[in-house]
């Protein structure tokens, strides 16, 4: 199943009962038909800003947690800090590399955000390609990295 499928349906099940452990989660979702690691799991949690809650009577579950836009762009300025070293622009595409494994998390950040000069982006390993509307855009896109990227991983 793919990532954005998978996740809505944990979205689905979090909001329908309170389940409270990976393990619930992870059966819960292969009774839907979805096989899946616990690996996978702790990164859908992540990626969906699902926090542990507790309910008047003391039972911890997994709820999302609503964030505002403000905090989603600070986060997104310090995941680039921490983990992008290189941007590189090609007329109206720019290409992000990241340490390993982190160009998912940036792009499920960046996307979020629904900035307007981004029309697109695809994510890999470590490597981000975002796809602007035209040249001008791209500069944006290019300027928003380059402001927060940490001198001393370049």
């Amino acid at each position: 199943m793919e990532n954005d499928k998978r996740r809505k349906l944990i979205q689905l099940l979090i909001n329908k009962k309170k389940i409270s452990t990976q393990q619930e989660l992870i059966e819960q979702l292969k009774e839907n038909g979805v096989e899946v690691t616990q690996a996978t799991i702790s990164r859908d949690i992540r990626s969906l800003n699902i926090v542990k809650k507790r309910d008047d009577k003391g039972l911890i579950y997994y709820a999302q947690a609503q964030v505002s836009k403000e905090n989603m762009i600070w986060k997104f300025y310090e995941t680039v800090e921490q983990y992008v070293y290189n941007v590189q622009r090609i007329e109206y595409i720019n290409v992000i590399h990241t340490v390993p494994n982190f160009a998912n998390v940036l792009t499920a950040l960046l996307d979020s955000l629904e900035i307007p000069e981004v029309t697109g982006s695809v994510a890999g390993y470590d490597t981000i390609m975002i796809i602007s509307s035209s040249i001008d855009d791209a500069m944006v896109v290019e300027k928003l990295f380059e402001d927060h990227i940490d001198a001393s991983l370049k």
